[in-house]
């Protein structure tokens, strides 16, 4: 089988036919994961235990916990937890997963993330187990939302979180894949709506937000040296992208530097281990540092030479940033989310490779890329409507991926277990997996068969892994 070809005017899902899978699905049943349930809650005890060590009593009271985060003397903790808009701790999950990643020198807070996260999956099994009438397995009810996305309720299985594995084989001698459509939703807008020059970076780059912030923030570059060093033109080593003010670009030797992790407002790093030599025009800036500041043009031959890694808290800000524009969201609320990048230069950019209107695409009457109508019982603002007819847009080539995988010859016992979203959980028995040889063979046949490309698009890519 080839990459499976999709053409707008030929193809047409079936999104009947996919609910009577999707039914059929939901008659089989879905086995409870019983030994996943047990192990993370036997985590969440280890941790709580560990937690009551430290002096945190009970690490369920959000009190307690702002104590304990006091308890460090860090200003940069409080500072870095503490949420404007609520007026007092951000102490989600997420906030803390930012808090441990960032202080990795105290272990205790590691140590209080790894217990909510545990929690918060546990929860997860609980939602399941409520609704076992006996046995292990459960039967939940399926049916469509008005974008024609596929929902599995009572219970809800399309929202469980990522890193909670609720669910095992049916059949004890398989195994659960997870099918992921690589940035469904993004490639949609930008086939749809983008620029051809944002066409070519997803088409290029393997991250499409590394990639728009490289067009935004990157088109010229200026170089810092400090005072007293030798001032050659020549790059070796690191180079920080700053995401505000006129300086893009700081560039120092590695062998020289002492600054080795990028400051609070950097948005990646170019990096290199060739020696090269590059044209630049230096100038003083500072007389009393004697700070040097040199210019260049940074071209796609230098880049071509170097790599550039995107900084996590900038990746997290452009696609914040992405999402609030593609569906609508209005530009000065994207500016102000900035606090690492300048809002007003990535807003700017993304409006324009976006192609951001005021009016929806479709009139009143919505509709798919493929011409599905999307259902509405009232009048949806720009925003709402963008949502809408890329999440449908989304819900069609699932169904169309469904359709294919069941027309298509497929070896004994691989079926699809269920669908979340732009991702098909698939169940595949050993012997297949005996029969290809190795894991490579499972990925490259699965491969062939979800990945797909809609008429000129971009093609969408799929991860493959262990569920």
């Amino acid at each position: 089988m080839a990459l499976f070809h999709i053409d707008s005017k030929v193809h047409k899902p079936n999104h009947g036919l996919a609910l009577k899978y999707a039914q059929e699905w939901c008659e089989r049943g879905f086995r409870f994961n019983r030994e996943a349930w047990s192990e993370i809650v036997e985590t969440a005890n280890e941790k709580k235990e560990q937690l009551i060590k430290y002096g945190l009593k009970n690490p369920d009271s959000p009190k307690q916990i702002e104590w304990f985060l006091r308890s460090f003397n860090s200003l940069e903790i409080a500072a870095f937890m503490y949420d404007l808009k609520k007026g007092g701790w951000d102490l989600t999950v997420d906030a803390l997963c930012e808090v441990a990643e960032k202080f990795t020198g105290i272990p205790e807070i590691t140590t209080l993330y790894e217990y909510k996260q545990a929690m918060a999956i546990a929860r997860s099994f609980l939602t399941l187990e409520r609704h076992l009438k006996g046995g292990d397995i459960v039967h939940p009810k399926v049916k469509t939302t008005s974008t024609n996305r596929i929902m599995f309720v009572e219970p809800f299985l399309s929202g469980l979180p990522k890193q909670c594995k609720p669910f095992a084989p049916i059949n004890k001698d398989g195994v659960l894949l997870s099918v992921d459509v690589k940035a469904q939703e993004p490639n949609i807008i930008i086939n749809w709506f983008g620029s051809p020059s944002l066409r070519a970076i997803a088409s290029t780059e393997t991250d499409i937000y590394t990639g728009v912030a490289k067009a935004a923030f990157i088109p010229r570059v200026r170089l810092i040296e400090g005072a007293g060093k030798s001032i050659t033109p020549v790059y070796q080593g690191l180079a920080w992208v700053w995401g505000k003010g006129d300086t893009l670009l700081h560039i120092e030797n590695i062998h020289q530097s002492s600054l080795l992790a990028p400051p609070k407002s950097a948005i990646g790093v170019f990096e290199s281990g060739e020696r090269r030599e590059l044209p630049i025009k230096w100038s003083t800036e500072n007389k009393k540092t004697g700070e040097m500041v040199g210019e260049l043009e940074l071209t796609d031959e230098i880049q071509d030479n170097m790599t550039f890694r995107l900084s996590e808290e900038a990746r997290s800000e452009v696609k914040e940033v992405w999402n609030m524009l593609a569906y609508g969201g209005s530009l000065g609320s994207a500016k102000a989310h900035c606090t690492i990048l300048d809002g007003n230069a990535l807003v700017d950019h993304l409006k324009k490779e976006l192609r951001i209107t005021s009016k929806a695409d479709n009139g009143d009457i919505l509709q798919t890329y493929f011409g599905t109508p999307i259902l509405s019982d009232k009048r949806v603002n720009y925003r709402s409507a963008r949502n809408r007819i890329v999440q449908g847009t989304g819900a069609d080539l699932m169904a169309l991926l469904i359709e294919r995988f069941y027309s298509e010859q497929r070896p004994d016992g691989v079926d699809i277990y269920l669908t979340r979203y732009d991702e098909l959980v698939i169940e595949v028995p050993w012997s297949f997996f005996n029969s290809c040889g190795e894991a490579s063979g499972v990925k490259e046949y699965f491969t062939e068969v979800f990945e797909h490309q809609v008429d000129d698009f971009t093609p969408f890519k799929v991860d493959i892994d262990l569920f």
